[in-house]
Parts: structure tokens; C-alpha cells; sequence
């Protein structure tokens, strides 16, 4: 498997979507956070490239939203969450995110409602678990966190 400098060499000489998109692949693959570079190349591929992708458009949006997210592009991050929510309104998987979107946002009120919601329907869900004990943790509400 090639190394996050040699995928990064490849994109200084060849920028083409089939580059990109192996690039963004190995990161996802390789669990590497590289926002700033997902960000860029990602919002390159998603304006240019949305109909020859795919089912990988999904993906890919999915990890530009995230790296917006990081990068602090709260704009870019609401036009993939939109696009998101347009093709899969009632996924568990789209929901978090939006709670997510709100963490980023500062209002963690509004995540830790969101997240309720979630878990009223699915309360087996770990990650929404999750997020709200880091909610309570950001709050200082221990007690609440371990409820």
C-alpha cells in the first residue's frame, strides 16, 4: 500500500478524479484525519465529478462534510449535510451527522436534543450514546453523563 507522501506525490504530478479519488479512499481505508487536503481535493471532485461517481458520490460526501466540519467551513459542511439528507432523509447515519453539525457549531443544547431524538428511535445506538456523554462531559455534567 503506498504511503500518504507517495499518494501526495501522485497529486502534485496528476490531479485527475481517478487520483483523488484513490487518495480520498486511502485515507479513508488508513483512518487518517487530513482534513484540509480532503476538504480541497474533495470539493474539486463533488463540483466536477457528481454523476460519473456514483454510489461513491455518498461516500465521498460524507467525508468532505466531515473535513468542513474541521475546517471550520460550516457552509461547505451544510451544502453536503443538505445533499445528504435530500437522498437519505430517515438514515441513522445522516442524523448523527446533523448533530454533529451542531456540536461544531457551538450549540450543544441543540446536539444533546438532537441526539435524544435519535436515541428515542434507535436507543441501542451507540454513537449517539456516545455523543451525548461527550456533551456532558464538554458541559461540565458528569453526573448526567454517566445516566
Amino acid at each position: 500500500m503506498a504511503t500518504l507522501e507517495e499518494h501526495l506525490a501522485t497529486l502534485d504530478r496528476n490531479k485527475s478524479n481517478s487520483v483523488i479519488l484513490s487518495f480520498l479512499k486511502f485515507l479513508r481505508e488508513t483512518s487518517l484525519r487530513e482534513s484540509a487536503l480532503v476538504l480541497n481535493y474533495g470539493k474539486e471532485i463533488l463540483k466536477t465529478s457528481s454523476l460519473r461517481l456514483g454510489n461513491e458520490y455518498w461516500t465521498v460526501t460524507e467525508q468532505v462534510f466531515i473535513a468542513a466540519l474541521d475546517c471550520n467551513d460550516v457552509e461547505f459542511a451544510k451544502k453536503c449535510l443538505k445533499t445528504l439528507q435530500k437522498k437519505f432523509p430517515k438514515s441513522l447515519r445522516v442524523q448523527r451527522l446533523e448533530g454533529y453539525l451542531y456540536e461544531q457549531q457551538g450549540d450543544l443544547d441543540e446536539a444533546a436534543k438532537h441526539y435524544k431524538t435519535i436515541l428515542k428511535q434507535h436507543p441501542t445506538d451507540q454513537i449517539s450514546m456516545k455523543r451525548q456523554i461527550c456533551i456532558c462531559k464538554s458541559k461540565n455534567s458528569i453526573a448526567k453523563a454517566t445516566l
